[in-house]
């Protein structure tokens, strides 16, 4: 009886979704839209991106749990770019190392070399 061969990885490419954010950022770098700023309404990233409602909106929510923008519902709401403060990227990062199993210690240890 041969051996089965394992498995292989299949590379997997980025979510639709996580391009999307990526774009909106680049595109709000790009225009130097200043914090506080709205962005374009749902329908017009839609259109002007060729996207689904639902990748638009897993875009927006990606970015707004980055703290990179904030979603306010509502007449007058819409995405709203935040202020970036290294405050967003602790919070995620705490995040990984809780998955890593990092200890306080490594962390601090890995900061000092």
């Amino acid at each position: 009886m041969e051996a089965v061969p394992a498995p292989r990885a299949i590379p997997r490419g980025r979510k639709r979704a996580e391009v999307v954010a990526r774009e909106i950022l680049k595109d709000a770098i790009r225009r130097k839209i200043p914090p506080g700023s709205r962005l374009a309404p749902e329908s017009q990233m839609i259109d002007s991106m060729s996207v689904g409602r639902s990748s638009l909106r897993e875009a927006l929510r990606i970015l707004e749990v980055q703290g990179i923008l904030t979603i306010k519902p509502g007449p007058g709401g819409g995405p709203f770019l935040n202020t970036v403060s290294s405050r967003n990227f602790g919070t995620m990062s705490t995040l990984y190392f809780m998955a890593s199993g990092a200890t306080y210690r490594e962390l601090l240890e890995a900061r000092v070399r």
